[in-house]
């Protein structure tokens, strides 16, 4: 579906090829067959609107078609953020998480609380990972802790001369690791249900 093979005007093929042009540098996040599906939804739904219309001219038509669609930088946020979340619950790689994420929250005001959450979900993933990882490291500053006034720590405790308890000791590795695993997980299948929404 070229221009010079819809339309007869040279002004209303330019007219299109700029709009798919600008179209086309909105979606270059998305892999190859996602950009070709969403480019051919989009020629889809503006080529019926452009032939639903019979009064004028093809460029006043096709104005006319762009401006019941709206202009690409107005809807495609939302768009790119259902389809690189979609990508991400099935995929699982952290790279498509946060290109969905992202999207997801500059696609509208609506959705912004939703991606703190699963940003700070991702950040005690993150956490939880480091935790495990630098008991290796650092066996005598990372863990679980009791001090003596009752107080709690979880995580890296950089001063030696406090008086604590280690209450898991290596048993943090297996723990931590494992939860930050599983909560990767969820999070990420979650994401399916913000593209329902």
């Amino acid at each position: 579906m070229t221009e010079n093979t819809i339309f007869s005007d040279k002004v209303t093929a330019k007219i299109w090829a700029q709009y798919f042009h600008r179209l086309d540098r909105l979606i270059r996040v998305l892999d190859e067959t996602q950009r070709r599906e969403l480019e051919l939804e989009i020629k889809g739904h503006l080529l019926e609107s452009f032939q639903s219309e019979t009064s004028g001219g093809e460029a006043e038509r096709l104005l006319n078609a762009i401006e019941r669609l709206g202009e690409p930088e107005s809807y495609i946020k939302p768009m790119l953020a259902d389809r690189l979340l979609s990508s991400a619950s099935k995929s699982l790689r952290p790279t498509d998480v946060l290109k969905g994420l992202y999207y997801h929250f500059v696609g509208g005001v609506r959705k912004v609380f939703a991606g703190v959450l699963f940003a700070l979900g991702y950040v005690l993933v993150f956490i939880l990972g480091m935790i495990g990882i630098l008991k290796i490291f650092f066996p005598g500053h990372v863990g679980m802790f009791f001090n003596e006034n009752g107080g709690f720590l979880l995580g890296m405790d950089l001063k030696p001369e406090h008086v604590r308890t280690e209450v898991l000791g290596y048993w943090i590795i297996p723990i931590c690791l494992g939860l930050a695993f599983v909560l990767y997980i969820g999070l990420t299948k979650l994401l399916k249900v913000l593209k329902r929404k």
